[in-house]
């Protein structure tokens, strides 16, 4: 689950008139840099703080009878300018609602904040829910530049690789980061547009967890679900219209005076849980080419834990893959030979670190007796000796 954001009119007020520079009367009293770096840090700062205590407390609530799943606290998981992302891994379909109703809090409460330093900002918010690996993909790079590893032949296998070695301890974590792409990551980032300070659009994924799975009475909410129709995003489901919900976001006596007022002038209600939920099931299933119901494989919500159809046979098709490929991509390389230098002309640059490993076995002597590592493993022919290709020949 992804949830996202964003500071509204943060960009006029970093453009206000600023030139000519001018000296400050009391420089004691003015904060170093740009007159708008501070609202910009304290949103990055307050906001994570502000959604570390809302967490925290629902965590305390979730945790008394009648019990509601938690699950992972989310990550943060990248800041794109005046916007920051978070990452949540879903174990339960009752977490959806759980972590949005802390999302929403974590929202309303930093607002009210931000208004009394700064009326002329305000905050906007989207969640949307993504699955992996197939529908999407987690992909890591090379932290430093520096410790960048040369690319093996194949490019897939060397990203498999550093994947594995991302999850296989701290340290991998510390070499690479880690980051997300796929279809429905480019979908939310286009709903994010739809957001306002009122509305958090929501993906329908999301809608059809909370509407199956709803919260006890008294224990959290309400969340209160609208369809504003149909609109075509850049790319999403080949172009066809997509449906826009989002979740009433107002709080104050004020905005949702005038909230009510504009939803009784547009005959605008919360839709129905029931009805919600029907329109989600028949939307996916309608456009199934370009959408997966959202699964949880282990959980214990039978209506959310059946598989797509060839979804494990897929899984293991790609895994016998890579496992073959990386059975061929050993035979292949010479050990007989040093690594190849990086950059050599002509030379495919192949250091992955198990081959890596291999080569440096074989240039040691055994146990007790002095190891010498050779400039080549390759011994030059002397007089009277041929070398293999001449033999071919």
């Amino acid at each position: 689950m992804f949830l996202s954001a964003d500071l509204v009119g943060s960009t006029g007020f970093k453009q206000s008139p600023r030139f000519p520079l001018q000296l400050e009367a009391d420089e004691a009293d003015v904060p170093p840099g740009p007159h708008w770096l501070a609202s910009i840090t304290d949103f990055y700062t307050d906001f994570g703080a502000e959604f570390a205590r809302q967490w925290r407390l629902f965590a305390d609530s979730a945790d008394k009878a009648p019990k509601w799943p938690m699950g992972p606290s989310p990550e943060f998981w990248k800041g794109i300018g005046d916007e920051v992302v978070y990452v949540k891994e879903l174990r339960d379909p009752k977490e959806v609602a759980g972590t949005v109703w802390v999302w929403m809090l974590s929202v309303q409460k930093y607002r009210s904040a931000l208004k009394a330093k700064h009326p002329a900002l305000d905050i906007k918010a989207t969640a949307w829910i993504g699955g992996f690996p197939v529908n999407n993909s987690e992909v890591v790079f090379d932290l430093h530049l520096a410790s960048a590893e040369m690319p093996a032949d194949d490019p897939r296998l060397s990203h498999f690789q550093k994947l594995e070695q991302y999850y296989a301890s701290n340290a991998g974590s510390a070499k690479y980061v880690r980051d997300f792409i796929g279809t429905s990551i480019d979908t939310g980032f286009r709903l994010s547009t739809k957001s306002t300070p009122r509305r958090m659009t929501v993906s329908i994924e999301v809608v059809l967890m909370i509407t199956s799975t709803p919260p006890p009475k008294n224990k959290f909410g309400p969340i209160r679900i609208y369809f504003e129709g149909y609109d075509t995003f850049k790319g999403v489901l080949a172009g066809k219209p997509y449906p826009v919900f989002w979740i009433d976001l107002y709080q104050t006596a004020d905005d949702q005076l005038l909230a009510a007022a504009e939803d009784a002038l547009l005959k605008r209600i919360p839709g129905e849980e029931a009805k919600l939920r029907e329109f989600c099931d028949r939307f996916i299933a309608a456009n199934s080419q370009h959408l997966i119901r959202p699964f949880i494989h282990d959980c214990n919500d039978e209506s959310f834990k059946e598989l797509p159809a060839n979804y494990l046979e897929k899984l293991s098709e790609w895994n016998d893959r890579i496992r073959k490929e990386r059975e061929r991509y050993s035979t292949e390389t010479s050990l007989d030979e040093a690594p190849p230098e990086p950059g050599r002309k002509g030379v495919a640059t192949r250091t992955p670190e198990s081959i890596l490993s291999l080569w440096r076995s074989k240039v040691e002597l055994s146990p007790g007796a002095e190891k010498k590592r050779p400039t080549s493993v390759r011994q030059r022919p002397g007089p009277g000796r041929q070398t293999r290709a001449k033999k071919r020949h």
